[in-house]
């Protein structure tokens, strides 16, 4: 465990290296086709933080379909590469720092086109590091095309100066995805948002779906709560009105057509990691709703979706929202829908 740790941070201080050694570079060089797997030392670069995001942003959400690379032509300068690499880097060290020995075995199932992936997360951290030292060692060859010695970035020597735990890093004070400036910016999504220590609480939707004696939870694919059962909802899209949004997501997980009844509540979610910095952050508009359509199909992001009897709710392991929302709603009789 240590060890896959102890390489990212190596990895992390040793891009900061190469970003100091292209500030001595003319830009025309950076940018020139030297012949690499990504022509350019920009492009081979960018490259190896665009897979630190094919993997771990996207991959093990099985959600490729909603990955871009960025495109090299959009960074003019050093100081852009420097912050798409901030960007990155966060998103990994926030992945990274908080594994268990657990979460390295646990198998992830990854659609890449036509090809399904299997490879447990101990594999995927494994393969991005061979990555990244497969394309180091060809910016050192380019690095000597100019006949100028690369960054000395030997791992014994890096072990020696570091101790074995990193000081704990600050709340960010800006959301990673909002540090990246134009056109960059624009090129990964103007005012995107992280899910993960947020700059700012994200609004999102809940349906507590009710059809006589049952209701419908699903499992959750993704943190906070993965594994556990909740209601279907998720995040209100920008210009979305918030039954739209409510409508949307129950399809998008469950598949159900439904007819929203009424507001239950508004509910804050706020988690906090060992550091007592904010995880996440959510304020949740939650909705009483009867099914149109009863077949359950799980989608999106969610393991499983099914019916629960209230009766058999106990035996269902459930988000501290939803445990709530069971508790002062299904017990008050504030769910009875009218038929």
């Amino acid at each position: 465990m240590r060890h896959i740790i102890n390489f990212y941070r190596y990895n992390s201080d040793v891009r900061k290296k190469y970003l100091d050694a292209f500030e001595d570079l003319p830009w025309h060089e950076i940018i020139r086709d030297r012949g690499g797997s990504f022509h350019s030392m920009r492009n081979i670069f960018l490259h190896v933080l665009d897979a630190y995001r094919y993997w771990l942003e996207y991959g093990i959400k099985d959600d490729l379909r909603q990955y871009t690379s960025v495109d090299g032509e959009c960074f003019k300068n050093v100081d852009d590469m420097r912050r798409y690499e901030r960007t990155v880097d966060s998103l990994v060290t926030d992945l990274v720092e908080g594994l268990t020995e657990d979460d390295l075995m646990t198998s992830y199932s990854i659609h890449d086109g036509n090809e399904i992936i299997h490879a447990t997360m101990e594999a995927i951290l494994m393969h991005m590091i061979e990555e990244e030292l497969q394309h180091r060692g060809e910016l050192n060859c380019m690095f000597w095309q100019q006949d100028i010695d690369p960054p000395i970035t030997g791992y014994v020597g890096w072990l020696q100066e570091k101790t074995t735990q990193r000081p704990v890093q600050p709340e960010p004070k800006k959301a990673p995805w909002l540090t990246v400036t134009s056109p960059v910016k624009a090129l990964l999504g103007q005012g995107k948002l992280r899910r993960e220590y947020p700059d700012q609480p994200l609004v999102g939707v809940g349906a507590a779906i009710i059809d006589g004696s049952r209701i419908l939870l699903v499992r959750r694919g993704q943190d906070p709560g993965r594994g556990l059962w909740s209601i279907p909802g998720g995040l209100i899209e920008l210009g979305e009105k918030v039954r739209d949004a409510m409508l949307r997501e129950v399809k998008e997980e469950t598949g159900l057509e439904i007819q929203i009844e009424r507001l239950l509540d508004v509910a804050d979610s706020i988690f906090r990691d060992e550091q007592e910095r904010i995880h996440f952050h959510y304020v949740v508009v939650r909705f009483l709703a009867r099914p149109v359509t009863t077949l359950v199909e799980p989608r999106s992001d969610v393991f499983e979706a099914k019916w629960v009897e209230f009766n058999d709710i106990a035996r269902f392991p459930l988000t501290e929202g939803a445990e709530k929302l069971v508790r002062t709603f299904l017990g008050s009789g504030q769910h009875r829908v009218e038929v």
